[in-house]
C-alpha cells in the first residue's frame, strides 16, 4: 500500500495542481484509507460501495456537496491512476457522479440517534412485514444519506441492482426527482442495503402464495 502511495504522488507532483489541491488531496486518500472496512485488507479491493459509503458520511457530518464533491475527485484521482498502472483491473469511482451544488442543507438527512430511535418504533409494528418494508427504506436512507423528502419520494422503480467483480449492490437513479441532484445522480449502497430489500420481498411473496393457498381451498 504504501509504495503504491508514494507512486502516486510522485506521479501527481508534477501535474499542474496547486499546493492546497494537492494537500486536500492527500487528505483525503489518507482519510479513506484508515478508515476502510475492517474485513477490506486491501485497497485494491475497494468497490464503489465503500467510495460511496465514505461520501455519505461526509454529508451526514453536515459537510457541503462541494466537500463531497472535491473527496470524489480526490478519490477518482487516486484509483484512476491505479487502474491506469493496472493496479485494479476496474475503477471503482467510475460508477459515481458528483453533486450538483445545492443552497439545501444537508443536515436534513437522519442522524445515527434518529435512526435508533425510528428503528425502536418500526421494532413495535404488530405487522411483521411492514417491520421488513420500513427497515429497508430506513437503511436505505441511512447508507445513502438520503434527505426527508428524497425518502418519501422514493419509488420502486428508481431502484436497481448492478455487479461488480462478482457482488451486487442495490442503486438508487434520482431520474430528476430530488431538486438538489442531477438528473443522472446515482447512489450506490452497499450489500445490506440489498440484503435488507430482498427480505422484504420475500415475505410479501410467502405472504401472497398463503393467500393464494387460502383461496384455492374455498
Amino acid at each position: 500500500m504504501k509504495s503504491i502511495l508514494n507512486t502516486f504522488y510522485s506521479d501527481f507532483l508534477v501535474q499542474p495542481f496547486s499546493e492546497r489541491t494537492i494537500n486536500i488531496y492527500s487528505r483525503v486518500i489518507l482519510d479513506f484509507i484508515g478508515g476502510l472496512r475492517p474485513t477490506l485488507t486491501n485497497v485494491i479491493d475497494t468497490t464503489p460501495a465503500d467510495i460511496q459509503r465514505y461520501l455519505s458520511e461526509l454529508l451526514k457530518d453536515g459537510k457541503s456537496n462541494a466537500t463531497y464533491n472535491q473527496s470524489l475527485a480526490a478519490l477518482s484521482a487516486f484509483f484512476k491512476f491505479c487502474y491506469n498502472c493496472r493496479i485494479i483491473d476496474r475503477n471503482p469511482t467510475a460508477m459515481l457522479k458528483s453533486l450538483r451544488n445545492s443552497k439545501l442543507s444537508t443536515t436534513q438527512t437522519i442522524s445515527q440517534d434518529g435512526f435508533k430511535k425510528m428503528l425502536k418504533i418500526i421494532d413495535e409494528s404488530p405487522d411483521p412485514v411492514m417491520r421488513l418494508r420500513d427497515k429497508a427504506i430506513l437503511l436505505i436512507a441511512l447508507l445513502g444519506a438520503l434527505r426527508r423528502s428524497e425518502i418519501a419520494n422514493l419509488t420502486r422503480a428508481q431502484l436497481n441492482v448492478v455487479e461488480y467483480r462478482r457482488e451486487k449492490f442495490l442503486v438508487i437513479n434520482f431520474k430528476g426527482r430530488s431538486k438538489s441532484r442531477r438528473p443522472d445522480e446515482k447512489i450506490i449502497l452497499d450489500k445490506r442495503a440489498l440484503m435488507a430489500i430482498n427480505k422484504y420481498l420475500e415475505a410479501i411473496l410467502k405472504m401472497q402464495q398463503k393467500e393464494s393457498r387460502k383461496y384455492a381451498k374455498i
